[in-house]
């Protein structure tokens, strides 16, 4: 046997997710790594007199690198037993390649005294002067990329998939690899390609960034309550899903749901008692009709975990979604009945269910049923 099969067996799953029931235990990974959740655990070596200092400047420090790199500070903690004057960071990050680029930007410094001239320019010194005014307090730092596990409790799970529940309560699967791939010539001409928005959010958040600095102006412009400026200061607070008002019309016209700011929910009734061998239940499904939206709802803005940020119309939407596929139909309307009695407007499954539609991935649901009646 060799020593990733003795391995495997040890873990009491198939790495490859076969055999025997074994994938209930060993939940697959994504096929495309940039799926993964990444986060980074940073620890940190600071001597006992510059204790003070480093919290200190570490407040500063944790919202810079939230506007400079998206760098989110999820974990930090300080041990009370064992080898004492080590801090421990984990952060969530938007890519690995990141950790590079805050090393390297740390380590320059700022440009000459008023060269700085644009809010970009001006983030971009105040993060390393921070930076550097941290890295003066610590002797040494190591560095550990990682990704959650099933049985973590702030897990959400690898989530492939979307369902949406339509204003009729229809439930459709929205394949997360269809907003992530680039949009073809024709999808494009014809309207139904997703309206990828995440570039324009970074440049609102690099030119009014949320911290609080002499430096960096606030927004007063009429342009400031615009509708991604709008989208982008939900996003910034943590919200899950919030309503925008049409500047121009003053209605409420497009829904926010925010994927990245879930956490697993245990609202759902219990798969297992109804399917205690975890197997699909097989049904005939009525046929769906054509995906709709709440009356009023002109558009979705969905906000993923991997960054990226999508408009979607109804067009688009019915040109990504599909019915959910008749072998699950039946497991799945079980699983979505508690939502939809509850008027919950978006969850997550935090746990593989094999029966459920996804092939076993967690996933996420936005119940757009929910708004049918409140917009």
């Amino acid at each position: 046997m060799s020593e990733d099969e003795k391995q495997s067996t040890m873990m009491g799953g198939d790495l490859h997710g076969g055999g025997d029931g074994r994938k209930e235990l060993m939940p697959p990974l994504p096929d495309d790594a940039s799926e993964l959740v990444k986060y980074v655990m940073v620890e940190l070596d600071v001597p006992r007199q510059n204790h003070h200092k480093f919290q200190s400047k570490m407040q500063s420090l944790t919202e810079l690198m939230f506007d400079y790199k998206q760098w989110e500070l999820v974990f930090a903690a300080y041990p009370i037993t064992s080898v004492i004057n080590r801090f421990v960071h984990i952060w969530r990050i938007p890519d690995e390649s990141t950790v590079v680029e805050i090393m390297r930007e740390g380590a320059l410094k700022r440009v000459m005294p008023g060269r700085s001239t644009s809010p970009e320019d001006r983030l971009r010194d105040e993060f390393r002067d921070c930076y550097k005014d941290v890295q003066e307090l610590i002797v040494s730092t190591s560095h550990t990329l990682m990704t959650s596990l099933s049985y973590d409790p702030t897990n959400v799970g690898y989530q492939t998939k979307t369902i949406v529940v339509d204003a009729k309560k229809q439930a459709f699967v929205i394949e997360h690899s269809k907003l992530r791939a680039t949009p073809s010539a024709k999808a494009i001409a014809s309207g139904s390609a997703p309206t990828d928005i995440s570039e324009e959010l970074a440049g609102i958040r690099m030119k009014f960034p949320k911290v609080r600095s002499l430096s960096v102006p606030v927004p007063k412009t009429e342009d400031s309550v615009s509708e991604n400026h709008q989208i982008q200061d939900h996003l910034n607070r943590g919200v899950a899903n919030a309503r925008l008002r049409d500047t121009v019309a003053g209605s409420n016209t497009t829904l926010l749901f925010n994927l990245a700011g879930l956490k697993p929910r245990s609202i759902y009734e219990d798969l297992k008692s109804a399917h205690p061998n975890g197997k699909a239940q097989q049904g005939t499904p009525p046929a769906p009709e054509t995906l709709s939206l709440p009356p009023g709802v002109r558009q979705l803005v969905i906000a993923t975990p991997w960054g990226g940020v999508y408009k979607l119309n109804e067009h688009q939407l019915r040109h990504v979604a599909e019915p959910v596929p008749a072998d699950r139909f039946t497991s799945t309307q079980k699983m979505l009945k508690p939502l939809i009695d509850d008027l919950v407007p978006i969850a997550s499954i935090p746990t593989e269910r094999y029966e459920v539609v996804g092939d076993g991935c967690a996933c996420y649901v936005i119940n757009l049923a929910s708004f049918a009646t409140s917009v």
